[in-house]
């Protein structure tokens, strides 16, 4: 089974050697996960049973730069995560930079 992204009117797949990231909802955090269904249109009344289950995806096209945090570690590669605010949304079609994202942040993994 490929895995779609759940963004509305979102083709993109999860499939081996995409240049898109994929992220699960946050569904320890009640507060972001009600901001995420929102823009994913579904019913907030949902329960956390239901997401888990559906283990929707959103890919990384709809979030911007600023949404990654760059994890620095002592050997490549670099690793992006999505900082614990992110919240997907429509990001411009021309700005697909989602396979090389440029954080200003960065943690260290020794940190």
């Amino acid at each position: 089974m490929v895995r779609a992204c759940k963004f509305p009117n979102c083709n993109n797949k999860m499939k081996r050697y995409t240049p898109c990231s994929f992220h699960r909802l946050p569904l320890n955090d009640k507060q972001r996960l009600k901001l995420w269904l929102a823009a994913l249109q579904i019913n907030p009344d949902t329960s956390v049973k239901q997401l888990r289950e559906a283990d929707y995806r959103v890919c990384s096209e709809h979030f911007e730069r600023e949404d990654y945090v760059q994890r620095v570690g002592p050997e490549p590669p670099k690793q992006f995560f999505l900082k614990p605010t992110a919240v997907p949304r429509v990001v411009k079609p021309d700005r697909k930079w989602a396979s090389q994202p440029e954080a200003k942040d960065k943690v260290s993994v020794n940190a």
